[in-house]
């Protein structure tokens, strides 16, 4: 770079400085926007409970207690807070503190939550005198009581109580007490003070059977009939006890598939199919078989039965051929077997004898069976045909099936109370404690136990590109008069600048949207279903005129290709090239697309045929393997591949890379040989390596790598040596690294990183010290935003609990130092985010944003200054003769250092301009060719190599006067294949300079 473009950036710097930020770094809220007259519409959220001495005992949310232990006998004067086992003012709404009670002898047990001494046994007597923790475990803010699966695992086997409990000297192992003395360690899996991973605990007969990491193991009660019995643990909770066999268990292994236990390790085996019968789920005892729903090739997801020896038996193809039925909530009632079948929209009733010819339709739109009551089966029925539901009873017969209430619950019961039932309703008091007897006079509102100023709970964080503008969905019932109605919103982070965007609040709530260049595209909500459209700025319009409902379309599945919208819509890919005139191309044999990706110039999709390659145009899209997509675990672009879960129906659930061609598209490796499948829960790209999460039986749940061959795909690191596994979880690429979530055994989970080597995989941070995780929301698959990395900055966002200062928003460079907090909101150890929140963050301009709660407002939206240096490429380069030119840099632009702009994919040997802004700019040149900046000045000239790169080097000042100054890139270079006569243009980078 030669000293007039120096000049000329110095220049450009200096008349910045008027419009320049300094650098804050405390969080600010936006606006309270959920505020107004109606304020008695928020949740509070009853979990399932028991019932035990003619009261009902479960958790719920209220301001001022959180969420603890409450009692009802059906009655509001009868519905109390049993006991406050975290005072504290302004609870945050639903804060999972506690957890599921069970009746132990004359008394009731759960894992009670203290922030002074962690989740501990408590015990209660029904009353907030006699409710306390019963002993401290884990001495300290330490959990004596294992709840990092969402659950305590408390459970009544004989005489005894069994948990997954902790002491300092042997970790997580099984513990036991008897009700009377002092609870104590009854086996140790793994000596010393590492532990085990250890859950899924049910009784048969007089053995209780769990996992131990992921092998099935048993106990009788004694030590020595206490062993590991199978290398195949119990998948989440689908098994069932069938009727008269004593101590068999059959169970949905962790290989998704069928097994048997009785106790032993011979009894122990995969149940017989005749063909591959995978995905048993929903398991319940019926007669003396057990019934389940399981997909198989021929017929898709099906009834199925079996009586725990023979092979399984089809009940009924109810979507004949290989459509699947997806069956849920199995019930016996009346002698008959009833589930739910969508066989159509949403939801069909259904009941078998257990023959083909005794299943038959019981009566269409059923949503949910919520429980029993009075001789009836309690239903959620949809009523309308525009998304409404109510709550309705069913006798088993379509005549007997009929709507009781308007108010409905997608949720089941919390508890039969003698002839009633209690079940969370929504209605405009939110989610609170209702009762039915399966009349309309007796369904009603028990209490409104959490009666609090509403949150907004701010969502879909969708940043505007380049400009400062924020959108968002938010609840504001005052200003829609709908309760619960979700409107967009725009913000540029002041209230005064924090509106709704009207026209989506006249025909349906938006909830998940993206940019198509200068235009917004929307997936909305109305009465009529979903549909896609579009926001000029000015106008709403369904998309290619279409109304409002017509095309079904999930919005989390939209990928911007160019000038291309590819969208999933109804079951079918579509894209579009021109909104306005309404032109909309479909692309053939692409039924139920998936995990739309894209790589480069390409974009990839599994299909109902198998894996597709698209270049964007319907003549341009081809099958390259009949092979099955899993979108679980990816698929992720590493440079020009694709690597992906698939299924050939031989090898199971295996790693697949593609390169876009057929002879490049194939399994990587067998890591389970055979048929069985391998669990990959998320993947990441580190470099030009892909790194994945997968469960084997010699290593548990770990990190793996691969190069695309069989040689180059092994274990990364053992973190936790032997079968437990580290629950490696939550991969987030983090420029050529990748930053995840483990527990080496010592530490809990905390945050790591990899470089895709075993000595450059490290915990970045015990952000929670000790052996207690610093995240409580573990998912064992990619969650996209789980560290939310701000593109082109070297920092990731993420949610974490310190253990003083609550979950509160982090910020991380992938070291030690560079980890901290951004702010505690809600002073003190409450915390103001919550679990969903996890990765809930946007960027647009120079604001950062994400939804909070400061105890005061309620959940709403907080905005914080840029305040680290951000390169971020923004829209796509033109089609030349070597590809799209795209442009980023080497590293962030900070403040006293030397940063390069770069370019790739251009014709080698040619001249290119750097050309520089202020603000950004959308101006078609060409067919998907666009000029990103708006009055350009050219300010370097340089030459591409021969692999078609080019780097321009700027030397920046350390003048805290240039921080937060705001410029956008974009090159020009000479290519006769270029969109021009002549030349081609790169996409754009937005640049954000500080230290």
């Amino acid at each position: 770079m030669n000293a007039i473009c120096c000049l000329r950036l110095v220049t450009w710097l200096a008349l910045a400085l008027a419009g320049s930020l300094s650098a804050q770094v405390q969080p600010t809220l936006v606006n309270d926007i959920n505020v107004g007259p109606n304020t008695t519409r928020r949740d509070s959220n009853p979990s399932p409970g028991v019932v035990w001495n003619g009261s009902a005992y479960f958790f719920a949310a209220s301001a001022g207690s959180g969420y603890e232990l409450r009692r009802s006998d059906g009655t509001a004067t009868g519905t109390t807070l049993v006991c406050d086992s975290m005072p504290e003012p302004n609870s945050r709404q639903g804060q999972n503190r506690s957890y599921e009670p069970v009746v132990f002898g004359n008394m009731l047990v759960f894992a009670g939550y203290d922030p002074a001494y962690g989740h501990e046994l408590w015990t209660s007597d029904g009353t907030t005198g006699g409710t306390n923790m019963l002993v401290d475990l884990a001495p300290g803010e330490l959990d004596g009581v294992d709840v990092s699966q969402g659950k305590s695992n408390l459970v009544v086997f004989g005489a005894d109580l069994y948990f997954v409990g902790y002491d300092a000297a042997h970790g997580y192992e099984l513990w036991r007490w008897d009700g009377v003395s002092s609870p104590s360690l009854f086996y140790e899996f793994t000596p010393g003070v590492q532990g085990s991973l250890l859950g899924a605990f049910h009784v048969a007969g007089n053995k209780l059977y769990f996992n131990v990491g992921s092998n099935l193991s048993v106990t009788d009660g004694t030590s020595t009939g206490t062993q590991v019995i199978g290398s195949v643990g119990i998948s989440a909770s689908n098994l069932a006890i069938p009727l008269g066999t004593g101590n068999l268990l059959v169970f949905t292994g962790r290989d998704d598939l069928l097994w048997r236990s009785d106790g032993t390790v011979t009894g122990t085996y995969q149940i017989p199919a005749a063909g591959a019968l995978l995905y048993p789920g929903g398991l319940v005892a019926f007669g003396t078989e057990v019934y389940f729903s399981a997909w198989e090739a021929a017929v898709g997801n099906e009834l199925w039965k079996t009586d725990g020896t023979n092979p399984p038996v089809l009940v009924a193809d109810l979507s004949p051929g290989s459509a699947s039925s997806s069956l849920s909530s199995l019930l016996p009632f009346g002698g008959h077997l009833y589930f739910l079948g969508i066989t159509g929209f949403p939801g069909d009733l259904w009941r078998t004898d257990g023959t083909a010819a005794g299943t038959t339709l019981v009566h269409p739109g059923v949503i949910t069976i919520l429980g029993t009551v009075g001789g009836q089966m309690v239903v959620t029925l949809s009523i309308g045909g525009g998304g409404q539901t109510a709550l309705g009873v069913s006798d088993g017969t379509s005549a007997g099936t009929f709507q009781i209430h308007n108010v409905f619950s997608y949720e089941r019961a919390v508890a039969q109370l003698g002839t009633t039932l209690l079940y969370p309703g929504n209605s405009a008091t939110g989610l609170e404690l209702w009762r039915t007897d399966g009349t309309s006079a007796g369904t009603f509102l028990v209490k409104d136990i959490n009666p609090d100023t509403v949150d907004s709970i701010p969502t879909a964080l969708c940043g505007a590109g380049s400009t400062p503008h924020l959108f968002f969905t938010a609840t504001s019932d005052s200003i829609t008069g709908v309760p619960g109605a979700r409107p967009m919103w725009t913000t540029d982070g002041t209230a005064a600048t924090t509106h709704p965007h009207s026209p989506y609040g006249l025909f349906g709530f938006g909830r998940s949207f993206t940019f198509f260049g200068p235009q917004l595209l929307i997936e909305a909500v109305s009465f009529s279903g979903h549909t896609l459209c579009r926001d000029d700025g000015v106008n709403t319009h369904g998309i290619w005129g279409a109304p409002i409902g017509q095309w079904q379309v999930y919005g989390s599945n939209v990928l911007l290709f160019g000038d291309v919208a590819m969208v999933d819509g109804g079951g079918q890919l579509i894209w579009s090239t021109d909104f306005q005139a309404g032109q909309v191309t479909s692309a053939a044999n692409t039924a139920w697309p998936l995990g739309l990706t894209r790589v480069e110039d390409r974009l990839f999709f599994g299909a109902a045929g198998g894996l597709f390659v698209s270049d964007g145009m319907a003549a341009g899209t081809h099958l390259l393997s009949s092979v099955s997509v899993n979108p679980v675990g990816g698929p992720v672009a590493v440079g020009s591949r694709l690597f992906f879960v698939g299924n050939d129906s031989v090898h199971g659930d295996e790693l697949w890379v593609s390169d876009g061609t057929q002879v490049g598209t194939h399994m990587v490796v067998d890591l389970t040989p055979g048929p069985a499948r391998t669990f990959v829960y998320g993947a990441a790209a580190a470099g030009n390596i892909l790194l994945f999460t997968a469960d084997t039986p010699s290593a548990g749940l770990e990190l793996w790598r691969s190069d695309g061959t069989a040689a180059g795909t092994f274990l990364l690191k053992d973190i936790v040596p032997g079968i437990l596994g580290s629950g490696v979880t939550s991969l987030s690429q983090f420029g050529d690294k990748v930053l995840f979530l483990a527990s080496d055994g010592v530490h809990g989970f905390e945050p790591w990183i990899s470089d895709g080597t075993a000595n450059g995989t490290a915990m970045v941070r015990d952000v929670n010290p000790g052996p207690t995780s610093s995240s409580t929301n573990l998912h064992y698959w990619t969650v996209p935003g789980s560290f939310w990395t701000v593109p082109g900055s070297g920092r990731a966002l993420f949610t974490a609990n310190d253990g003083t200062h609550g979950m509160e928003p982090w910020v991380t460079d992938g070291t030690s130092a560079g980890t901290g907090l951004l702010g505690d909101i809600w002073p003190g150890p409450e915390g103001s985010r919550t679990a969903e929140e996890w990765g809930e963050f946007g960027l647009a301009g120079r604001q950062l944003y994400f939804a909070a709660n400061d105890g005061v407002s309620g959940r709403e939206l907080w905005t914080l200054p840029l305040y680290f240096p951000v390169a971020r490429p923004y829209g796509d380069g033109c089609q030349g003769s070597s590809g799209r030119p795209q442009l980023d840099t080497d590293r962030p632009p900070q403040l006293g250092s030397t940063f390069q702009v770069q370019m790739q994919r251009a014709p080698a040997t040619s001249l290119a301009a750097l050309l520089v802004a202020f603000d950004p700019a959308y101006q078609p040149i060409a067919p998907w060719c666009h000029l990103l900046l708006a009055n350009p000045v050219t300010v370097a000239f340089c030459t591409t190599d021969n692999s078609g790169r080019a780097a321009v080097p700027f030397s920046l000042p350390a003048n805290p006067a240039f921080s937060q100054i705001h410029l956008f890139y974009q090159m020009a270079v000479l290519d006769p294949g270029g969109a021009g006569p002549g030349w081609n243009l790169s996409g754009g980078l937005e640049v954000v300079l500080d230290f």
